[in-house]
């Protein structure tokens, strides 16, 4: 007897971006057969994917999957721009990789820059410019405050985090077009 479990989401007119599953930490007992089916008033279609141990042990390799950080994520969305107060997305599941940025010796550096590489998963979230990643690993401490408020600030901190980085991340891609453009500049910086 075959196991079939049913999982639908609802979109709206103008959802044009992809769906997708993500089986988080995988194994044989996940292997079967995965139909996505989409309706709409002009009908329906469907496409199947048979994950078999084989097709599963070609996905991560044993090491690449004891390697980082396994992690449940929710993004913070800018759907109207940098000026937006942005809004909490869905739920995101996958293992990811961090490593530390050494600086280049110049200044004294307080904040410990770090880039993350995705092994699988958070998908589409990496799309440049529209959301961004802020792991808070603890409250702010310091003050005479009641935790509630420390609750807020630290929700403030990370959404100011979110705005800089996604600020960043345009001027870098406007960056990126000017020197692509300039003859002779050489490789352009990611």
């Amino acid at each position: 007897m075959a196991l079939m479990r049913r999982v639908s989401i609802l979109c709206s007119a103008g959802d044009e971006g992809p769906a997708a599953l993500a089986i988080v930490q995988a194994s044989p007992v996940d292997c079967g057969v995965y139909r996505c089916t989409i309706h709409n008033e002009h009908g329906s279609a469907s496409t199947d994917f048979c994950l078999s141990p084989e097709v599963l042990s070609g996905f991560v390799s044993r090491e690449e999957g004891e390697v980082g950080e396994e992690i449940e994520m929710t993004p913070m969305v800018f759907a109207k721009g940098l000026a937006d107060s942005g809004c909490w997305g869905d739920k995101l599941f996958g293992r990811l990789v961090s490593e530390e940025l050494r600086g280049d010796g110049h200044g004294c550096n307080l904040r410990k820059a770090s880039q993350a590489k995705v092994i699988y998963g958070l998908e589409p979230i990496f799309e440049s410019g529209r959301t961004c990643i802020i792991k808070v690993s603890s409250l702010l401490v310091f003050g005479p405050s009641n935790e509630t408020s420390l609750l807020g600030r630290n929700y403030d901190v990370t959404i100011q985090g979110c705005k800089i980085q996604n600020m960043s991340r345009e001027y870098c891609k406007i960056f990126a077009a000017e020197a692509r453009a300039a003859s002779g500049f050489g490789e352009v910086p990611e």
